[in-house]
């Protein structure tokens, strides 16, 4: 449904419905390279991201994400926390929802 979405109504062709999905598939192979430090979940739906933005978008929402979990690691640390693991997706749906505003 993503890529006939991004083909058909988006209008992408297909070099740059492809150059959208690097993103995830990279994440992907970090998850399988990192036995799973970055969770295969996070490479999925930003692999299905790809489907539906394009690359400057989804670079600009995983930036976003970057710099939120980098602020609440920084805050974690503050409260003597370090050491957990922390979600990636709840990131990238702020990222998402501050990119619609």
């Amino acid at each position: 449904m993503g890529a006939l979405y991004a083909l058909a109504l988006r209008g992408a062709g297909a070099a740059e419905l492809l150059g959208s999905l690097i993103p995830g598939a990279l994440l992907l192979l970090l998850g399988k390279l990192s036995r799973e430090a970055v969770g295969y979940g996070d490479g999925g739906i930003v692999l299905v991201l790809g489907l539906f933005l394009s690359f400057w978008e989804l670079l600009g929402l995983l930036a976003a994400a970057s710099v939120l979990a980098a602020l609440w690691t920084a805050v974690l640390l503050f409260w003597g926390k370090a050491g957990r693991t922390i979600p990636f997706v709840p990131f990238l749906l702020a990222g998402f929802l501050g990119g619609m505003l």
